[in-house]
């Protein structure tokens, strides 16, 4: 019998060039992400079971991935906020609920004094609550740097200037 606590198989996954072994627990007990089902299933060619055969996640970028797996495993490291970014983007298209609530918690203190980059991210990553505060802090500034207007996107720029106006 294996203890369901202190029993961890590892996972080995392929992301860029660099292979990761970590426990595959967080991944297993995340409920209804993409890799829920993966291990419920026999591993078609002990598929990330080896460095020889590990889950290749191609997709994905090296520096969002190791981001994530601090998020996962945590230690004493601060991300970031292009790692927070990171581990937004992958809780998001993986469907980690929990990681993704972190993350947008962690960017929100990040990005107060940001309203424009919040605006970007509440489009990008679906974070409804963040746009309107966000715009109307931009249309209360006296002015208003290119940056901002780029980082808004031509629509919510245009829109920005008429309310200004």
């Amino acid at each position: 019998k294996r203890d369901s606590e202190f029993y961890c198989r590892d996972v080995v996954f392929l992301v860029e060039d660099t292979l990761y072994r970590v426990s595959r627990r967080p991944f297993e007990q995340s409920p209804g992400n993409v890799f829920s089902g993966l291990f419920e299933i026999p591993a078609q060619n002990n598929e990330g079971e080896s460095d020889e055969c590990p889950i290749f996640l191609e997709t994905v970028s090296g520096a969002d991935f190791k981001a994530f797996l601090h998020v996962l495993f945590p230690g004493s490291r601060h991300l970031t906020t292009d790692e927070w970014t990171g581990v937004l983007r992958l809780a998001t298209m993986w469907m980690f609920k929990t990681v993704r609530a972190t993350a947008i918690s962690k960017l929100h203190m990040f990005l107060i004094r940001s309203p424009a980059t919040r605006v970007r991210l509440a489009r990008e990553f679906d974070i409804p609550a963040w746009i309107q505060p966000a715009l109307l802090a931009l249309a209360r500034q006296n002015t208003l740097a290119a940056a901002d207007l780029e980082a808004l996107g031509w629509d919510d720029a245009a829109k920005l200037i008429l309310v200004r106006e």
